[in-house]
């Protein structure tokens, strides 16, 4: 504030390194193997796109197959074209890690217009504007490799519809058609609504439906994180255990799919740049406390209610938003849900500015 500059840690950063010590510690111990074995992850020049150098990869603890890890892009997908905007929403279920330090295990997800997320945990976001005609053909499975054995739904919190057919639980290979027009702005939850829901939602059954209202302030650049629980399967490669969803006891909590992936392979910003990051809190059970560490978020809007001048955004399960802010100094800014148990099991990632290796964001 004016004045000498304070050289001591503050005890805030000191305990955010111990943090990441412990962390890193688990991961030298571990040998950095990545999904039993050390694979080679190239990078695309647009986009920072990580791909792992094979198509099968074996579980160290169960000797399953899983899908190798691929990094989602945090970049806010396009708007479909055309005056209807339509989506083919479909369920799969596949085996897959949804960390590196935590055994591969069966997930149920949802791809959108032939976007499959394989080798996360993670559904695939929809964008529209607000007033627009939306089209929705929910398809559950169908092929054998969508591997769908089970009755499916999905419920949209953003369509103004009667739930009774629209969000009706359909069988395996069935096909649901409904319509809605987006009339409300938001970040909102798309989710199956079968019961037990819980069960549906703790096996990966959540994503995100943005609702962008058309006067919209525009910033330089849109992401979109979700924040999301995974929990432990009852057996080696199999579903995840419902004692351990009905106990809130999850083993990984993951950002967009896939837990600390993007402090391995972090989100690449520019020094000034107005930067507006959409969140969601996916559930199925616990808070999402979203915090930038070097920076004050200048505008907040949690559940349509603005704000300014705010150091955490608090989303509980369901609950949706978006803050802006600008990073103005060359720098690692790691961001974090401030509930630092949920933090240690994957909830952490890193914005760096240009000129900053990634490597400085995985050793914070």
């Amino acid at each position: 504030m004016g004045g000498a500059r304070n050289t001591s840690t503050p005890w805030y950063l000191a305990g955010i390194i111990c943090i990441a010590v412990v962390i890193a510690s688990a991961v030298l111990t571990r040998g950095d193997a990545t999904h039993g074995g050390s694979q080679a992850l190239a990078a695309t020049h647009a986009g920072h796109e990580f791909h792992a150098s094979s198509e099968v990869a074996q579980s160290a603890q169960s000797d399953i197959a899983f899908e190798p890890y691929r990094r989602p892009s945090p970049d806010l997908p396009p708007i479909p074209r055309g005056k209807v905007k339509r989506f083919r929403v479909e369920v799969y279920e596949h085996a897959t890690k949804v960390s590196d330090d935590a055994p591969a295990r069966r997930v149920w997800s949802f791809a959108v217009n032939g976007k499959f997320h394989r080798g996360t945990g993670l559904s695939a976001p929809m964008v529209v504007h607000q007033g627009d005609h939306v089209a929705i053909t929910f398809v559950n499975g169908g092929p054998k490799a969508m591997q769908v054995s089970r009755g499916h739904s999905l419920d949209l919190h953003a369509a103004d519809i009667a739930p009774g057919r629209a969000f009706a639980t359909i069988a395996p290979g069935k096909t649901l058609h409904f319509n809605f027009i987006a009339s409300y702005p938001g970040t909102f939850l798309y989710h199956c609504a079968t019961e037990p829901m819980i069960q549906h939602l703790g096996a990966g059954m959540v994503g995100m439906l943005l609702v962008k209202p058309r006067n919209l302030p525009k910033v330089d650049r849109e992401l979109w994180l979700m924040q999301q629980e995974f929990y432990p399967s009852a057996t080696p490669g199999g579903d995840p255990s419902m004692q351990d969803m009905m106990g809130k006891q999850p083993d990984v909590v993951a950002f967009n799919g896939y837990g600390n992936q993007y402090k391995k392979h972090p989100i690449h910003v520019r020094r000034g740049e107005r930067i507006r990051v959409y969140l969601l809190d996916a559930g199925p059970s616990l808070p999402m406390l979203f915090h930038v560490l070097g920076t004050v978020f200048t505008k907040t809007n949690v559940e349509g209610q603005i704000g300014h001048s705010s150091q955490t955004v608090n989303l509980g399960p369901s609950q949706g938003g978006y803050v802006e802010f600008t990073l103005r100094h060359k720098g690692v800014y790691p961001f974090v849900t401030h509930s630092f148990a949920d933090m240690m099991k994957g909830g952490m990632g890193a914005f760096v500015t240009q000129g900053v290796p990634d490597s400085a964001a995985a050793a914070f």
